[in-house]
């Protein structure tokens, strides 16, 4: 049948439509289907997390909270570790959050944000409130750097973070007591084998390790296999 010149811009348009759903359905069976997110492991990692820092400041005191939970940049695994955060700290009466930073666009474009906390970011966030007698950063450790003015770490609140990059200098700063506690991924297990259900105890232990100084040398071994740069 031949197409009048009329009929032409729909005749195409149902062309682009069609060329379209088939390149949806093409990428749809490649990936497969969409797995929906679960955040019961995040919320046990911030419930797990506050438990640390209420043990860490015998459940009284001020905390400082750094994520990017009410930043520019939030997302649902912030906001979920978050929430565990908060349910596993209101077993703390004495304890409460004085404040959550997020970084600014700035801040996480700067070399280095994916090792952990810039010193500046860091230590505005210690300034801004003094009172503070822990920093819980889910951005990973504080990053100071190498050169310029030394940094007095005694006048600093104590350190809870999670640190998921493999590198950096985290071993250092938990033996140097900086960091009081540094929570790490562990690489033992395949990601298809770990339980999806259960308590928050089993949930975290099957995917973390909570290091300090008082057992850094015990688990020297197992960290070592799967942290071979440390």
């Amino acid at each position: 049948m031949r197409i009048t010149e009329s009929k032409k811009p729909f005749v195409i348009l149902l062309c682009i439509l069609a060329i379209g759903v088939s390149g949806v359905s093409i990428v749809r069976h490649l990936i497969g289907p969409r797995t929906v997110y679960d955040p019961r492991a995040d919320q046990c990692l911030g419930e797990t997390i506050a438990h640390e820092c209420g043990t860490l400041l015998n459940g009284h005191g001020e905390v400082v909270v750094l994520c990017e939970v009410g930043g520019k940049f939030k997302n649902r695994v912030s906001e979920a570790r978050m929430e565990g955060f908060k349910r596993g700290l209101g077993k703390f009466a004495g304890i409460k959050i004085a404040a959550v930073e997020a970084p600014s666009e700035s801040e996480r474009m700067a070399p280095g944000f994916m090792e952990g906390v810039s010193e500046k970011f860091f230590l505005q966030a210690a300034a801004a409130h003094p009172s503070a007698n822990l920093i819980v950063s889910f951005l990973g450790v504080p990053v100071f750097a190498q050169t310029g003015e030394p940094i007095d770490v005694t006048k600093l609140p104590k350190v809870v973070a999670l640190n998921l990059s493999p590198v950096g200098r985290w071993k250092e700063l938990v033996e140097q007591d900086v960091v009081s506690a540094v929570v790490v991924p562990r690489y033992d297990q395949k990601r298809s084998d770990l339980p999806k259900k259960g308590d928050c105890k089993t949930m975290f232990e099957s995917r973390y390790w909570v290091v300090n100084k008082a057992n850094f040398k015990q688990m020297e071994d197992k960290l070592k296999q799967q942290y071979p740069m440390m």
